[in-house]
C-alpha cells in the first residue's frame, strides 16, 4: 500500500518539480498539486495524507487552518523561496525545511525523515495516548503539534494550563485533571497539585526526608521543584525511589 503525499501549493512551477522529485522515492502516491483551499479540503477528507508539502505564501495561513481540523495531521514540510520564513515555518513544528533552489537528493532525504516521524507519531497514537497525541498547543496565532518527548511539563497558572517546552510555553486545551486520565503513567507524573512532569525531563531526584523530595529538571532554567505531599507516594513510585 502507498503512502499519500500531498502537494500545496499556488505555484504551478514549484508544484510540477515537486511531483518529478518525489517520483525518486518508492512508495510514494502523490496528490496535487493543490491550488486552493476548498480542493485542499476534499484532498484532506477524501485521502488523509501522511505527509504534506506546502509552499510557504501569503495563504499559506489559510491552508494550515484546514490542516489543524483534518481527520489526520499530516507531517508538513515547507518549502520557500527566502530563509526569512524559517522562523514562521518551525512555529508550526515542520518536520522538514527546505529553501530554493534545493537539489532533489535533500528534498528525497527530508521526506524520507518526515515520514520515519510520522510513524513515531502513529505509535504513540496507537499506544494508550492515542487520544492525545500528537497534542496541539497555542502560542499566539501559532498552533503546534508535540510529540510527547517534546514535552517538559504541564502548569497550571490561574484558570488555565500551559504546555511547556524549552523555552517556550503554549495554551493547553486539556485540565490537568484530563491530562492525568489520559497521559501515560509511565511518562508523565503529576508531582504538585498544579504540575505535571515528564519523565525525559528529570535531571535527578533527592530525597532529604520522607516528606521532602526534590526534582530537578533538565529543560531551560534547570528548576528545582519540591514534590507536594499528597502527591509523595506516587511519585516515589514512578522515580524508584
Amino acid at each position: 500500500m502507498k503512502t499519500d503525499v500531498l502537494i500545496v501549493t499556488a505555484q504551478q512551477r514549484t508544484g510540477l518539480h515537486l511531483q518529478k522529485s518525489l517520483r525518486l522515492v518508492p512508495g510514494l502516491s502523490i496528490k496535487g498539486p493543490v491550488h486552493s483551499s476548498h480542493k485542499l479540503l476534499f484532498f484532506l477528507t477524501e485521502y488523509s495524507p501522511v505527509l504534506a508539502l506546502i509552499f510557504l505564501c501569503p495563504v499559506t495561513e489559510k491552508w494550515l487552518r484546514l490542516l489543524f481540523h483534518a481527520p489526520r495531521y499530516p507531517q508538513v514540510i515547507f518549502t520557500a523561496s527566502h530563509s526569512s520564513y524559517a522562523p514562521l515555518a518551525y512555529t508550526y513544528n515542520c518536520a522538514g525545511y527546505l529553501v530554493e533552489p534545493y537539489s532533489e537528493r535533500d528534498l528525497c532525504h527530508t521526506v524520507k525523515k518526515a515520514l520515519i516521524r510520522g510513524r513515531i507519531w502513529e505509535h504513540a497514537r496507537e499506544a494508550d495516548t492515542e487520544s492525545l497525541f500528537p497534542l496541539s498547543g497555542k502560542q499566539k496565532n501559532h498552533t503546534r503539534f508535540f510529540h510527547p518527548g517534546e514535552i517538559d511539563y504541564f502548569k497550571a497558572e490561574d484558570k488555565y494550563v500551559f504546555i511547556f517546552s524549552g523555552k517556550k510555553r503554549y495554551f493547553c486545551p486539556y485540565s490537568l485533571k484530563e491530562l492525568e486520565g489520559i497521559l501515560k503513567r509511565d511518562d508523565f507524573c503529576r508531582i504538585r497539585r498544579n504540575l505535571i512532569i515528564s519523565r525525559h525531563a528529570v535531571h535527578n531526584a533527592v530525597k532529604e526526608s520522607p516528606r521532602d523530595i526534590y526534582i530537578s529538571l533538565r529543560t531551560f532554567g534547570k528548576p528545582v521543584l519540591k514534590v507536594g505531599r499528597f502527591y509523595i507516594p506516587r511519585t516515589r513510585k514512578w522515580l524508584g525511589l
